[in-house]
Parts: C-alpha cells; structure tokens; sequence
C-alpha cells in the first residue's frame, strides 16, 4: 500500500477514534445534544472513508498490473514464461527478483535478457514470452514439482521513481495431470522445426563431401 494512503488511514481512524471516545462519554452523561453531534460526525467519518475507498479503486484500475503465468499450449511439447499487461496503463522497465528462481534449458537463471531490465514496456493488453524448457523436464520421479517465486518490480511512467513491488508464485502442479491439447498449427510448427534442423545437418555433410572431391582433382 502507498505510504500516503497509511498515513490517510492512520490519521483516520485516530479521528474515528476521538469521536467514538466522545459519543461514550456523551452516552454515559447523558448530554443528548452532544450525543447527537457526535454522531453525526461519526457518520461523516464513515461517508468520507467510502469515498476514498471509492477513489483509490479508481486509481487502481488506471494502474499497470503485470500477470505472470506459464504458457503450455502455443508451441508443442515447450513452456514459456509470460508476461501479459492485464492493468490499465502501460508498465515500465519490468524486472524479475527470483526468491527461488525458475532455470531454463541453458542451466541459467531465467532472464527475458541476460541482464538488467527484462522489458522495457509492455502497453495494455500487451504480452511478451520466453522459452523457459521442455514440458517433460518439469516433472519427474526423482522429485516433487518445484514452486517459483519472486517479485516483479515495475513503474506506471517511463521515468517515475517510485517502484510496483508484486509478488507472485508459479508451479506446474495445474499441468500435471493436464490433457494437451494439439492442433495443426502447433504440429506444423513441430515437424517442420525437426525437418529444418535436418537439413541444415545434410548440407554440412554435403559441404563436406564437395571439399573431399574438390580435394581430389
């Protein structure tokens, strides 16, 4: 919570405090007229507070709000990781803070770039992902599903000084037992990706076998 709303809420309920003190002691001496002063402040206190409350959601709504999840579906037997804007303003300079930290296929900590700033902006509606491994890597005999946590760290201006802390948890417990789904687009994706991969090793042993026969004449 903002530091300025703290302070609100602390200065708030010392004056609700006071008031309520005051409609006791009124209460107790019966001076009705006081009573019904006081009271009336109450009810104002209370009036005052919704609106608030009221004003910070709208606040809210117009805040960036970065949801981070894993993706399984987009590309054939791969995770990725994602970072999707579902606020309502553009997010700045998002930073990852792995508490236990998420390992992708290279052995490394999983970073959208090796350092620093992971994205620089991400508008409304917006989402960016990254490779993180294999579907099959996550889950094993030899040990219990791993849960990833951290914070993301991120500004709702390009140069604001203040920070958005979010803390978030992932896990592929939800995958476990999941049905995953295939369509054309994905297999397409998948035995095309094999068959490039093949022909690029057949035109280096093509490469090969041309320099041993240009070697012999």
């Amino acid at each position: 919570m903002k530091k300025s709303r703290i302070l609100l809420i602390f200065m708030w309920i010392i004056i609700f405090s006071i008031s309520t003190g005051i409609v006791i002691s009124t209460l107790l001496l019966k001076q009705w007229n006081t009573l019904t002063a006081g009271l009336a402040i109450i009810a104002s206190l209370l009036t005052v507070y919704g609106s608030i409350r009221l004003n910070w959601r709208l606040e809210d709504a117009h805040e960036p709000y970065i949801n981070i999840y894993f993706d399984t579906k987009s590309h054939k037997y791969a995770t990725s990781l994602v970072l999707r804007n579902d606020g309502g303003s553009t997010a700045y300079n998002i930073e990852i803070h792995w508490d236990n930290p998420l390992i992708d296929s290279d052995g490394k900590i999983l970073k959208f770039i090796d350092e620093g700033i992971d994205v620089y902006s991400l508008p409304v509606g917006e989402k960016v992902s990254t490779y993180v491994n294999n579907i099959e890597s996550f889950f094993s005999e030899d040990k219990p599903l791993e849960i990833y946590s951290g914070n993301l760290i991120y500004h709702s201006t390009p140069r604001s000084k203040t920070k958005i802390k979010q803390p978030f948890i992932l896990s592929m417990h939800s995958f476990a037992k999941s049905i995953m789904t295939e369509n054309d687009q994905t297999s397409f994706y998948f035995e095309n990706r094999q068959l490039t991969k093949s022909v690029k090793e057949l035109k280096v042993e093509v490469s090969k076998l041309s320099s041993k026969l240009d070697k012999r004449k």
